[in-house]
């Protein structure tokens, strides 16, 4: 059985680019967003992708987690390059990367104190992002494991939406930028 057909991840829409771990459909507490850097736009006229400090068009969120330097990138695998994050051997290859799951899992425990401590009162709500370079691997696989994390360990519901997950592939120059 696939990695992810074990857990409770019930899809929003026929793409696949959203997903909500859980069973309680009623109580979301948060959002976690996956995108690529690349596929954002760099201040002023350049519209080649971009490095973290520099982009535009970033997702909003409580926090950010920049997957783009410290960890391996399946990119880089010609058999896992046209694959996704959703993929089980993307996911457990991302997974395998040393770092990955402590960062997984500091994660985790940051939405739980932000969701105890500091969330809106009225909507207590919490986003996460996730980015890589093109979107499509590490932040897609660490944004599913992040959720299914909090629901499995805290009972906690987050939808998941991957903004690059579908978009064309990067070419090596755009994807060497960084990762």
């Amino acid at each position: 059985m696939s990695i992810l057909a074990e857990r409770d991840r019930l899809l929003l829409n026929p793409e696949g680019t959203e997903a909500r771990y859980g069973k309680d459909w009623t109580v979301v507490r948060g959002r976690i967003v996956s995108f690529g850097y690349g596929h954002r736009q760099l201040t002023g006229d350049r519209l080649d992708g971009c490095v973290p400090a520099e982009c535009q068009h970033v997702p909003r969120a409580d926090m950010t987690l920049d997957a783009t330097v410290q960890y391996y990138n399946p990119h880089r695998d010609p058999r896992m390059r046209t694959l996704t994050g959703l993929d089980d051997v993307v996911l457990q290859r991302v997974l395998d990367t040393p770092g990955v799951v402590g960062s997984i899992d500091r994660a985790v425990s940051l939405a739980v104190d932000l969701l105890d401590d500091v969330a809106n009162r009225r909507f207590r709500q919490v986003r996460l992002a996730v980015g890589c370079v093109g979107g499509r691997h590490r932040s897609v696989a660490m944004a599913e494991e992040i959720a299914h994390r909090l629901w499995t360990r805290h009972q906690i519901t987050f939808d998941v939406a991957h903004l690059d997950v579908g978009k064309e592939l990067l070419q090596p120059r755009e994807h060497g930028l960084r990762g």
